[in-house]
């Protein structure tokens, strides 16, 4: 599984490796973690929408995203 996020982001690096961790432990998994250092979140969004309106394979596998929440008026 490749994921990319910054640096600055949940851990860089090693949080993907804590993630790896404890996924493997919680549902008794094998999985590899390959952590691909990007860009900021709203990047690698842009990026996969850009890849899937052109109909490319993105390249990740899993995109981390916030959205601002909106006041409740």
């Amino acid at each position: 599984m490749t994921l990319s996020w910054s640096q600055s982001t949940l851990g860089g690096s090693q949080g993907a490796a804590r993630f790896q961790a404890a996924m493997n432990k919680a549902f008794g998994t094998n999985i590899h973690i390959n952590f691909l250092p990007g860009p900021d979140m709203a990047r690698v969004v842009n990026q996969v929408a850009t890849e899937f309106s052109a109909g490319q394979k993105a390249h990740v596998d899993i995109v981390l995203g916030a959205a601002r929440r909106s006041p409740r008026w």
